[in-house]
C-alpha cells in the first residue's frame, strides 16, 4: 500500500493527464485577467494550478517581481525535457509575464552567466533593450534565455567580423571558439524546433575556417538586432 501522501494526492488528481494547447492556456488566462492586477495574479495562478496541476513555489511570491507567475511548464509525458519543444512548453521552466511593469528588471536577472559578451559590453545594458523589445504575453524562462543567447551570439559574430577586418588573429580566434561553444548553449538546444543549432554550428565553422563570406552570410539579420546595443 502506498503511504506517501503526496503520491496519493497526485494519483487522485483528475487533471493529472490533462494537456492544454497554447490557445487553451491563453483563453484561461484572459478569463482570469478581468480584475485588477493583484486579483488577476491570484485568479490566474489558481486557475492554471487547478487545471494544469502546476506548482506555485513560494520563491515566486517572495521574489517581489510581478513578472514571476509561479506557473511551471509541464511537457507531455514521454518527451525528455531539454531535447525538443512540445507545443509551447520546451521544458519545466517558469512562465513569466512579459507584460508586467517590472518584466525588464526581472528579465535582466535571467541573463545566463555562461553567455559572456565580448570585452567592452555591459551585460545589463545589453540585456535591457532585448527585454524591452519582447512581445507581451507569457514566456517561459527557457525562451527568454534562448533570446538572450541568440543576441550574445550576434555580438560574438560582430566581434569576429571586426577582428577579421582588423587582422587581429587572437580576437578572431577567441570569437570563433566562443561561437563554437555558443552553438549548443542549453536554452537554444531546448527550444530548437529544428535547424537553429545546425545553422549556428555552420556559422562557428565558417569563423573557425576564417571564411568571412560564410560568417557574413550566416545570421545576416544580426546587424539589425544589435542596433543600439553596442559597447
Amino acid at each position: 500500500m502506498n503511504t506517501d501522501p503526496f503520491a496519493a494526492l497526485a494519483a487522485a488528481d483528475p487533471a493529472r493527464d490533462v494537456s492544454l494547447s497554447d490557445a487553451d492556456v491563453r483563453r484561461i488566462v484572459r478569463a482570469a485577467t478581468a480584475q485588477s492586477r493583484r486579483r488577476r495574479w491570484i485568479l490566474a495562478t489558481v486557475t492554471i494550478a487547478v487545471v494544469c496541476a502546476i506548482g506555485i513555489p513560494g520563491a515566486a511570491v517572495a521574489s517581489g517581481y510581478l513578472a514571476r507567475t509561479g506557473w511551471f511548464g509541464s511537457p507531455q509525458p514521454g518527451s525528455p525535457e531539454g531535447t525538443r519543444p512540445i507545443g509551447t512548453e520546451a521544458d519545466g521552466s517558469e512562465w513569466i509575464d512579459a507584460s508586467a511593469p517590472d518584466y525588464g528588471d526581472y528579465a535582466v536577472t535571467l541573463w545566463p552567466a555562461y553567455a559572456a559578451l565580448p570585452v567592452g559590453y555591459d551585460t545589463a545594458a545589453f540585456a535591457r533593450p532585448i527585454a524591452a523589445d519582447s512581445v507581451e504575453g507569457f514566456r517561459q524562462v527557457t525562451g527568454i534565455r534562448s533570446e538572450f543567447e541568440q543576441n550574445a551570439r550576434c555580438a560574438w559574430r560582430a566581434e569576429w567580423l571586426d577582428a577579421d577586418a582588423r587582422g587581429d588573429a587572437e580576437r578572431a580566434a577567441t570569437a570563433a571558439q566562443t561561437l563554437t561553444a555558443a552553438a549548443t548553449w542549453p536554452a537554444t538546444v531546448a527550444s530548437d524546433g529544428g535547424g537553429i543549432v545546425d545553422e549556428e554550428r555552420a556559422l562557428a565553422a565558417a569563423a573557425t575556417a576564417g571564411d568571412r563570406a560564410g560568417v557574413t552570410a550566416a545570421d545576416a539579420w544580426c546587424g539589425e538586432m544589435l542596433e543600439g546595443r553596442g559597447r
